[in-house]
């Protein structure tokens, strides 16, 4: 998917925070042009950065809202543990008569960066914070994803897979993300805590593999449902931080 590309929806929005102001009547245009949008309108031009088809297919008609976003994404449900760098979460302040996943609308959103969200909101204007933060004040919440582009990686041949254990190369931990590359976001458990493997400690990885960033790339599904992606060795042989059990 386009998760892998995420990084550049939060270059964006580095380059625009304290520049834009909060305003819902400015929610139909170009921030980049008045410096003014709402929540809608923040992480749908992110996403229209981002995965321009993507934007398109989320039923922009001249206001970003979050009703559009609910018609047009799925439903991952309320397990942070399952949510991803890209996917929106939509929620209510203060009611649970609006509940999302039942055909009804949000009335705040925010866009996941991995650990944090990006958001604006009425007197603090552009914000970053933590997921968790967010999801503990408000009286209900889901998350939502975009229809992403889809994207291919080259597929090895049978036989890579298997029970890998974490060498002591792997200083201090190996990191797991959500996209095979560096600026991939790091996964985080529905208790806000980052998944690493320790030395000593395998995993099962399947017959993918891709090279990135200076790394060869391994995957697995985690208990999710999602794939994760963890470093295998370096490109150039220095460093091995996986080997077979």
């Amino acid at each position: 998917m386009a998760w892998a590309h995420i990084g550049e929806a939060y270059r964006d929005f580095e380059q625009c925070k304290g520049g834009w102001t909060y305003s819902q009547e400015h929610h139909y245009t170009n921030p980049w042009d008045t410096g003014k949008t709402d929540c809608s309108g923040l992480v749908w031009w992110l996403i229209k950065g981002l995965d321009p088809d993507c934007a398109e297919k989320m039923m922009w008609e001249g206001s970003s809202n979050t009703t559009a976003f609910q018609h047009t994404c799925d439903f991952v449900g309320r397990d942070l543990g399952a949510i991803e760098p890209g996917d929106i979460v939509l929620c209510n302040y203060g009611t649970t008569s609006n509940v999302m996943g039942g055909g009804h609308s949000g009335s705040h959103c925010a866009m996941y960066v991995g650990g944090t969200v990006i958001d604006m909101f009425p007197g603090v204007n552009m914000r970053e914070r933590s997921v968790w933060e967010l999801v503990g004040e408000v009286g209900w919440w889901g998350v939502y994803r975009p229809p992403y582009t889809e994207t291919t990686s080259a597929e090895v041949p049978a036989g890579t897979g298997g029970t890998y254990r974490v060498t002591g190369q792997a200083v201090p931990h190996l990191n797991v993300r959500c996209a095979p590359s560096t600026d991939g976001y790091l996964v985080y458990d529905g208790d806000g805590e980052q998944v690493v493997y320790t030395a000593g400690e395998t995993v099962v990885l399947d017959d993918w593999r891709t090279e990135a960033d200076g790394y060869v790339w391994g995957r697995y599904t985690g208990g999710s449902g999602n794939l994760r992606y963890l470093a295998v060795c370096a490109a150039d042989g220095s460093e091995t931080y996986l080997e077979r059990a």
